[in-house]
């Protein structure tokens, strides 16, 4: 599955955030008495929960990292983006820091990727968990720091969208070496099963997103081979030996604006074909700073170019009031730059003063 320059966000939250910010109206939940995964209170009905991480994967990509409600929002609305405080007040739907409803949050608060919030709406529109698939999968090549992991299951017909796309992510809390078999379990959810093509017999597809502590942005790693599953509740067994090795791509970019160093840059490290493989995040920056990220393991060599956007803030979330962008660069190093899966270093970009 390919994923090009903006990662394709998990469908478990395009029907709330995505849908209500074009105006269209959600289930109202009065179907739903369970509690746990599926986002329902066990104490009102009417009531659904979700945690944020959960549902925004790589949006907390360090576990210390805290936003604004307005951020947060506003990231993952893309491609409609709009701050949660214009959306509410447009809407006139809220989320919620309790369970009966009494206390809104708003766009100033802070979150994090362990914070709940509290809806009168299905956050995904699939309805109830009807149950949850559940199985082992053993990963090798395991880099320290421990990185993150989601598992994935999807189905796809030709030419057109996912029959389904669950994603849960993996408990690394007890690895402490470079390979481990870990539990894993996605929910399954009754309009997934009932109207959606998840039936008995029916073949779908596993795939992980590894983010790399410190990372920003992870890579999808292929798991062999397609499971048929026949039940809501069934235990598929291991999925196998997965490797999740990363390979590093590092070097040094020296640039200013007006001679001054740049608050904010963002280095988009992409292949020939313009697949996005992944982004360095820096701040500040200055004549020559050190960048690193990882890509996914590969097997034919690559051709590197990068794309350099350079913001007046730190730590920006684009297109919000007070943004401006002074770089927006395309590098294409001359010669050509290949690598192997060996990874490479010491790559230079260099751009020199820019005007603004």
């Amino acid at each position: 599955m390919l994923i090009t320059v903006k990662r394709m966000l998990s469908i478990l939250i395009m029907t709330l955030v995505l849908s209500l910010g074009l105006g269209c109206s959600l289930d109202d939940g009065s179907d739903n008495n369970d509690s746990g995964n599926d986002g329902s209170d066990k104490n009102n009905e009417n009531v659904f929960t979700f945690v944020l991480d959960e549902i925004s994967e790589e949006i907390f990509y360090d576990s210390s990292l805290t936003m604004t409600m307005n951020e947060w929002f506003f990231q993952i609305s893309e491609p409609n983006s709009i701050s949660y405080d214009a959306w509410s007040a447009r809407e006139k739907i809220y989320m919620y820091k309790d369970e009966k409803l009494e206390t809104p949050f708003t766009g100033s608060d802070m979150v994090n990727e362990n914070t709940v919030i509290y809806t009168e709406f299905h956050y995904n529109d699939y309805g109830k968990k009807t149950g949850e698939i559940s199985g082992t999968i053993t990963l090798t090549d395991i880099s320290n720091p421990v990185p993150k992991v989601w598992i994935r299951n999807y189905k796809f017909t030709e030419n057109s969208p996912p029959w389904w796309w669950l994603n849960a992510k993996i408990d690394m809390g007890e690895v402490n070496g470079a390979s481990a078999t870990l539990n894993w379990s996605i929910p399954v959810y009754e309009k997934i099963y009932d109207n959606w093509g998840f039936v008995p017999g029916k073949q779908s597809n596993f795939e992980l997103l590894v983010l790399p502590a410190g990372g920003k942005l992870g890579y999808e790693v292929s798991v062999p081979g397609i499971k048929t599953i026949n039940d809501p509740n069934e235990n598929i067994g291991s999925l196998g030996t997965v490797s999740i090795k990363g390979v590093s791509v590092s070097g040094t970019i020296n640039v200013t604006v007006n001679g001054e160093p740049v608050p904010y840059i963002e280095i988009s490290i992409m292949d020939e074909g313009n697949a996005l493989l992944n982004i360095a995040y820096l701040s500040p920056t200055g004549p020559e700073t050190s960048w690193s990220v990882q890509i996914a393991s590969f097997t034919a060599t690559k051709k590197l170019k990068f794309n350099i956007l350079g913001y007046n803030k730190s730590n920006p979330v684009p297109g919000m009031s007070g943004v401006e962008i002074w770089i927006d660069e395309l590098y294409e190093p001359s010669p050509a730059l290949q690598i192997s899966n060996a990874g490479a270093s010491g790559i230079m970009i260099d751009l020199g003063d820019q005007n603004w």
